[in-house]
């Protein structure tokens, strides 16, 4: 049972955050015409490119959604405004996107069963 809880919650304002938000273009048109198991290999495939991905770039994972992946970099980083940190973030964040693209490219994504 969870507590009731009066306590408003809020995010946070941080400045200097990269994020990267993917969805996969025809996942609706896709997961209709696969079998449940298919439709979680081949997402299972490709998150798990993502994921090694993240760890190449020094990128965030934040949550995978249906078939939807975030990560951000320079989340929990102290920039304090320096702008090399700032650079770093967005050309780490701009590779890691790129090389999201070349790996979709090679993810399976069966469309028949």
């Amino acid at each position: 049972e969870l507590a009731p809880t009066s306590r408003a919650l809020y995010a946070e304002n941080v400045r200097n955050v990269c994020i990267i938000f993917t969805d996969i273009v025809g996942f609706s048109k896709i997961s209709l015409e696969l079998s449940p198991i298919k439709v979680m290999n081949m997402l299972q495939d490709l998150f798990n490119r993502f994921d090694n991905l993240c760890d190449v770039h020094g990128v965030m994972k934040l949550e995978t959604i249906g078939d939807a992946y975030l990560c951000a970099t320079n989340l929990l980083e102290d920039d304090d405004g320096d702008e090399d940190v700032v650079r770093d973030a967005a050309i780490r964040a701009l590779g890691m996107a790129k090389d999201m693209i070349c790996e979709a490219r090679n993810a399976i994504i069966p469309y028949h069963d």
